[in-house]
């Protein structure tokens, strides 16, 4: 080739081309995956989970696995967005092939919750707003009519859900239901022309309609079929565990490493609980943070004002001190979450254009009174400095960073942070009062619990582990949702979590629960590296800045980056 015709030779697709053509053909087959991003000119579809489309987004996967494979990368940045974008198509890929997408059905995080809370994250005050919302709400019916072929090709193909699951997902159903009528229409701005006002009322009906059939559908039809066993497996699990690690872990260590942590955190609790009544038992210490009027707010409208100060105050405390916090990520709203899901907090990004901003998420579930000795951390985790600062430094991370890395999370990197941040809490001093502090020390304990109780309910007959001899309950029982939740009861209390719900989501979603504590395990060591390496000149906010701003990664990668960066 001549050198003209080089020079007129169009030029080879980078892995950023690559990865934003991948973003905007995923958003055209998963619109309710592209506004939960904020990619525009989606809202006013659903996405199709019917076999069929399932089978068309494996094949876009596919087709840019080949794409990034075939690539030469010259630079870290190029390196780091290939290995990042391969090893979730790979991830994503393997789901495929295992067929578990014939049953995902989960009471957190399935078909079944997205096509309800999607339109959380939709506008509403404009008249195209609206039309979105009716186009969108007139596909419910057909999405879960695709969803239901997927799960019964499962029936078929013997991949079904646990029947745990189904029942309780038939209870969202009846709860979900109405919602659509009270909820999703029935804030529909006095502006909104009448013809549209009617049109979102019959689709509204229509979506209200499906979810209770599907709900019947569930109860009546795929329960009686549904597996009886919830435990999934050492196979099935230790397939899980990449997914959301982005690593292998050895079980049988990870299980003890959670056990040493719950022994460590009681003894931590019981010594703060002291600090806060003298004598008293910590179980006294909790029923007197979880009554005493004085320590609780009242009424949705308060809990949700004192939320936000507490995020406000937090951004004002950290920003150039401990993080470089872009104006941009200086806006985060707290909100209340529509009820009939789980019962824990959650967050929501910013959209890329920043129109949508975070969004911290809180489930009342019928409650009027809050106690705040556990909200604190728990605010702190899904807002400042956790998962909100996180995604802020991805989105922000300039052309360094591949569009699809700016908007990727994955659970023990993100979750792992977040676990992170909630301890740099109290490292730092934010933690106002002891009672915050007891409140920090139960967060940590849920989530070492859930390392044990996690493994030791899917894996624990397999790999021979039983409740630990010297527990105070349920002592050498096998593990399983019973002797599960009493473990948990035991060592995390009654608190605002339902424990049952937490359960159930660790039974419906197996090895995501580690994800937190392994996570915050390899940011802690990652940071201890670090400040071996660089001695005297190791800077808290620099490695928070340098760290966040890789974006989000599978923990194979996370430490190896975050030195490579440093050297």
């Amino acid at each position: 080739m001549g050198t003209k015709d080089r020079e007129n030779a169009p030029m080879a697709p980078d892995v950023f081309a690559i990865s934003s053509d991948y973003m905007d053909r995923r958003a055209a087959l998963d619109p309710v995956w592209a506004t939960s991003l904020g990619i525009p000119g989606h809202d006013g579809q659903m996405t199709d989970y019917s076999p069929d489309g399932v089978e068309a987004r494996a094949d876009l996967q596919r087709s840019t696995r080949v794409a990034v494979a075939a690539i030469s990368t010259s630079t870290d940045h190029e390196r780091i967005a290939a290995n990042v974008l391969l090893a979730d198509l790979e991830t994503e890929l393997a789901v495929f092939k295992s067929g578990t997408w014939q049953a995902d059905l989960n009471i957190l995080a399935s078909p079944l919750q997205d096509i309800r809370d999607i339109f959380e994250l939709m506008g509403d005050t404009t008249e195209a707003d609206w039309v979105n919302r009716r186009d969108r709400l007139s596909e419910v019916p057909a999405a879960l009519d695709g969803y239901r072929r997927s799960l019964s090709v499962g029936l078929t193909h013997n991949q079904i859900a646990a029947r745990r699951q189904a029942l309780q997902c038939a209870f969202q159903c009846d709860v979900r239901a109405d919602q659509f009528v009270t909820d999703v229409v029935g804030s529909a701005s006095p502006v909104v022309a009448p013809a549209l006002r009617e049109d979102l009322k019959r689709a509204a009906e229509r979506a209200r309609a499906a979810y209770a059939s599907f709900g019947t559908w569930l109860r009546n039809t795929y329960a009686p079929q549904a597996r009886e066993a919830d435990a999934v497996g050492v196979e099935r699990y230790t397939r899980e565990v990449p997914r959301y690690l982005g690593t292998a872990t050895d079980l049988e260590n990870t299980y003890r490493w959670g056990l040493d942590q719950v022994n460590e955190l009681r003894a931590q609790m019981i010594l703060t609980a002291d600090g806060i009544m003298p004598g008293g038992s910590l179980r006294e210490v909790e029923h007197l943070l979880e009554t005493d009027p004085a320590r609780a707010v009242h009424g949705e409208a308060e809990l949700v004002e004192f939320l936000q100060a507490h995020m406000d105050q937090m951004l004002d405390t950290l920003d150039g001190k401990h993080f470089e916090i872009a104006p941009n990520g200086r806006r985060i709203e707290q909100m209340i979450a529509p009820p009939g899901g789980a019962e824990a907090q959650y967050y929501t990004p910013p959209t890329s254009d920043w129109s949508r901003p975070g969004r911290c998420w809180f489930p009342v579930n019928g409650r009027s009174t809050f106690p705040v000795w556990g909200e604190i951390t728990t605010a702190n985790h899904e807002g400042v400095p956790g998962h909100h600062l996180q995604a802020v430094a991805s989105l922000n991370s300039g052309s360094q960073r591949s569009r699809f890395q700016k908007q990727y999370f994955m659970s023990g990197h993100g979750e792992g942070w977040a676990l992170y941040a909630e301890r740099l809490c109290f490292e730092l001093g934010l933690l106002e009062k002891p009672d915050y502090v007891l409140g920090w020390l139960s967060g940590q304990m849920l989530r070492a619990v859930r390392v044990v109780v996690d493994i030791g309910m899917h894996c624990g007959a397999e790999l021979g582990i039983r409740v630990p001899g010297n527990s105070p309950v349920a002592a050498g029982l096998p593990w399983d949702a019973t002797t599960g939740l009493a473990y948990a009861r035991e060592f995390v209390g009654d608190g605002p979590i339902g424990l049952e719900s937490e359960i159930d989501r660790y039974l419906g979603l197996p090895a995501q629960a580690i994800s937190y504590k392994v996570g915050e395990r390899e940011w802690l060591a990652t940071r201890s590296d670090v400040r071996k390496l660089l001695g005297s000149r190791f800077d808290l906010k620099q490695f928070h800045t340098v760290a966040l701003g890789l974006g989000a990664m599978g923990l194979d990668q996370l430490r190896y980056e975050v030195l490579r960066a440093f050297q």
